[in-house]
């Protein structure tokens, strides 16, 4: 705890004793005067001089003493209170140094923390990424095979109706055996279903039973191609021909002739230019491969 300085008033007063000691002196040697001019002694007249030179003297000293005291008294007073300061402000500085140190120390542990979940979370999050990559794979794929099962399963259901539709077609020509045009219509769906040598059959018996029938000679020379029977197509081609042009028909006419001619390019014209027909399936069926 702080000491209070020295009180001024005290110093004040002794230096106050000390005036009156100066006051008393002065009296001294006035009197000593006034004796030496009454009894005209001046040996009167020079002792309460020398007197009240010396206690002056002294009395001056005292006080030059007292104040240098009271100097030293007070700075040094100062000086306690000075230290007590600083040495609260170095308590202060260190208790700041020490809370930094620890808050520092706090906001590391904080901070490796943090790096540690993030470190966590982005392998996670690689993980889910990598997860949902090969999900979305396989949904590719399920979407895949989904799409090739339903289009197998809509060959299944073609398969389904043309062999309904050569039953039906076959329980007709029971009743009517001498029907080209049952022939013709069997034989095509024989050709849809890919089974092109009972196509053929069925063709070449509608012929027999129709030597005009010009389609059944036309679908009967695009088999003959594929299968490599070159010359019989180009014979079936000729007279499909022969027999569209007969009837009127240019349109088939016109393709069934550039076939015999152009044969070379058999599979690129074929393509394009098959001859149309009442029947409602236009297009073959690929059977292999749907009961794998």
């Amino acid at each position: 705890m702080e000491k209070p300085l020295e009180n001024p008033q005290a110093t004040a007063k002794n230096a106050s004793g000390l005036n009156t000691l100066d006051i008393i002196a002065l009296v001294s040697a006035a009197g000593g005067s006034v004796a030496s001019l009454v009894f005209q002694q001046v040996a009167f007249a020079a002792i309460p001089l020398s007197a009240s030179v010396a206690l002056h003297v002294f009395n001056r000293k005292q006080l030059m003493t007292q104040m240098a005291d009271s100097q030293q008294a007070a700075i040094a007073q100062l000086n306690q209170q000075i230290s007590q300061q600083l040495s609260s402000v170095q308590k202060s500085i260190a208790e700041l140094n020490q809370f930094q140190q620890k808050s520092v120390a706090q906001l590391s542990q904080q901070t490796q923390a943090h790096q540690t979940s993030l470190d966590t979370l982005s392998g996670q999050l690689g993980e889910l990424q990598k997860f949902t990559a090969n999900l979305n794979q396989e949904t590719h794929k399920l979407n895949e095979f989904d799409r090739a099962l339903e289009s197998q399963q809509k060959q299944l259901e073609a398969v389904v109706l043309e062999m309904r539709e050569i039953q039906e077609i076959t329980q007709k020509m029971s009743a009517n055996p001498n029907s080209a045009e049952f022939y013709f219509q069997r034989g095509f769906s024989q050709e849809r279903l890919g089974d092109k040598q009972k196509a053929i059959e069925d063709y070449g018996e509608a012929i027999r039973l129709d030597p005009t029938y010009a389609n059944a000679y036309f679908h009967r020379g695009m088999l003959n191609k594929d299968i490599g029977h070159r010359k019989m197509a180009v014979e079936d081609f000729r007279k499909a021909a022969k027999y569209f042009l007969e009837q009127g028909d240019i349109g088939n006419y016109q393709k069934a002739r550039n076939l015999s001619q152009g044969m070379h390019d058999f599979r690129t014209v074929a393509k394009h230019e098959e001859p149309e027909t009442n029947n409602h399936f236009s297009q073959r069926i690929p059977v292999s491969g749907l009961f794998e």
